[in-house]
């Protein structure tokens, strides 16, 4: 099935590219792919409140050019704090909020990352 007309939780733009996740509290289980980096498209991520566990891939969020809101909050992710984010870039210019609270990341995030970010107002890592 079409997964922008028969997806709960799931929107697209009008070519059919996906432009919205946004599944918090559905129980989702499992680890997050690098897969989720060819989503060029994806403006909205929210995988908040679920049992999602493991380590983000490397460089995950270096393509999603379009990325206004990452919230992967409340889960049980782990690893280094910087891994998802490439050490060449910066984020997105285009995103405004990251929450990765209530997991149990480590490490610090090179402020280089943020220069590239200018519309960030939230940035939740506790």
């Amino acid at each position: 099935s079409d997964c922008c007309f028969s997806w709960e939780g799931i929107s697209c733009d009008d070519q059919g590219r996906v432009t919205r996740l946004w599944l918090p509290s559905r129980g989702l289980k499992g680890n997050i792919s690098s897969s989720l980096g060819i989503l060029s498209r994806l403006s909205q991520l929210n995988l908040s409140h679920n049992s999602i566990f493991g380590f983000l891939p490397d460089g995950l969020f270096d393509s999603l050019n379009s990325i206004e809101i990452i919230d992967l909050s409340s889960n049980h992710l782990l690893g280094n704090l910087s891994a998802p984010f490439s050490p060449k870039g910066s984020f997105s210019p285009t995103v405004q909020v990251i929450d990765v609270s209530g997991n149990q990341f480590q490490g610090g995030i090179d402020p280089s990352w943020f220069f590239g970010a200018s519309n960030l107002t939230s940035f939740n890592t506790s």
